[in-house]
């Protein structure tokens, strides 16, 4: 998704949008990515790669596979400088730094 516009969300949208990222990012380290879909909404755009994952049933499988695959076992993924734009209501897009060790 691009962002159509430059306006930061608020305060309270920053903190819960944060904590999502945050809970994500665990649920990855944790052996939980199958369970990432029921955080977001049917049009969730996740991009993690070049090939975004569209959609929560999308997603929902991608973590299956990142789960049996464990391409990295014991990786850990540090956030950092999230930024996230509203897009109209209850909209917004965003972006974190990944740090992955």
């Amino acid at each position: 998704m691009t962002p159509s516009s430059d306006t930061l969300v608020g305060d309270t949208d920053h903190l819960a949008l944060s904590r999502l990222v945050t809970e994500i990012s665990w649920r990855l380290d944790n052996g939980r990515a199958g369970s990432v879909h029921e955080l977001v909404t049917d049009d969730v755009e996740f991009r993690i790669s070049e090939e975004p994952v569209l959609g929560r049933d999308a997603l929902r499988v991608w973590g299956e596979h990142f789960d049996r695959a464990r391409p990295l076992p014991g990786i850990r993924h540090s956030l950092s400088n999230p930024r996230f734009l509203a897009e109209g209501p209850d909209r917004a897009s965003g972006s974190v730094m990944v740090t992955a060790y």
